[in-house]
């Protein structure tokens, strides 16, 4: 059995003793049907695990950042070559 120490509150029923310490005997044993509040508080854990929504906001700027980059892909596949030619003109102006 483990001891507790508890402050009453002035005026209560209870004895106290002087100093206003009362010493209290807490049982190591769990009322009965404590397994199932435990069973049903890790059920609630469990289930919170797989409901969250924490990192739905990453996995959003995920998908926009994926969808950019095949446009962008997809832009200079069909028109690598005029912007390579516009690039090129820049590069011989400039050097000229």
């Amino acid at each position: 059995m483990s001891t507790i120490l508890v402050r009453e509150r002035p005026g209560s029923p209870q004895e106290v003793r002087p100093g206003g310490v009362k010493q209290v005997q807490k049982p190591v044993v769990q009322e009965k049907g404590g397994e199932i509040a435990e069973m049903l508080s890790l059920y609630w854990k469990l289930r919170n695990l797989t409901t969250r929504q924490e990192g739905q906001g990453m996995v959003e700027y995920a998908l926009i950042l994926v969808l950019v980059s095949i446009v962008v892909i997809v832009i200079l596949l069909t028109m690598g070559n005029q912007i390579k030619n516009v690039f090129s003109n820049v590069v011989a102006a400039l050097g000229a």
